[in-house]
């Protein structure tokens, strides 16, 4: 539940140009679902929409295609 409501906070700062305030918020949502993956040895559902949603909001950052996929 917590990682949906930072998702969901993360997209709401997105949307509202806020990337900045947004992008903690992102990948402590992101740090969840791999840590449940990690520990169940089971992909999470929502992990692959988050790794798209943060690399998302990365690029509108102006980060490059290298720094994205490094992060």
């Amino acid at each position: 539940m917590v990682a949906i409501r930072l998702n969901n906070l993360a997209q709401l700062l997105q949307a509202t140009d806020r990337l900045a305030e947004a992008e903690p918020l992102m990948r402590r949502h992101l740090e969840i679902f791999l840590r449940f993956t990690v520990i169940t040895g089971h992909e999470h559902p929502h992990l692959r929409a988050a790794l798209g949603n943060y690399a998302g909001l990365l690029e509108a950052m102006g980060r490059s295609q290298a720094e994205i996929q490094d992060s």
